[in-house]
């Protein structure tokens, strides 16, 4: 699944999803950087769109740290 941010920028695909126990988590393969975990929550995922295999997620600030 493609995943995108609620600004409309691609952020990349699934790659695994991560079993926790408390809240599964997405992680991220980004064309460039560092992979991204993002909750399996409501407050993060906004929208899957099975049609265009799409997950719409809401970002917040330091979720895409970059390393330098």
């Amino acid at each position: 699944l493609h995943v995108i941010s609620d600004a409309k920028v691609n952020l990349g695909t699934v790659s695994e999803i991560l079993v926790t126990g408390a809240s599964d988590v997405l992680v991220i393969r980004r064309e460039s950087g560092p992979e991204v975990l993002i909750p399996f929550a409501d407050v993060f995922i906004k929208d899957i769109d099975q049609n265009r295999h799409e997950i719409t997620v809401h970002v917040i600030p330091g979720m895409l740290a970059e390393v330098s």
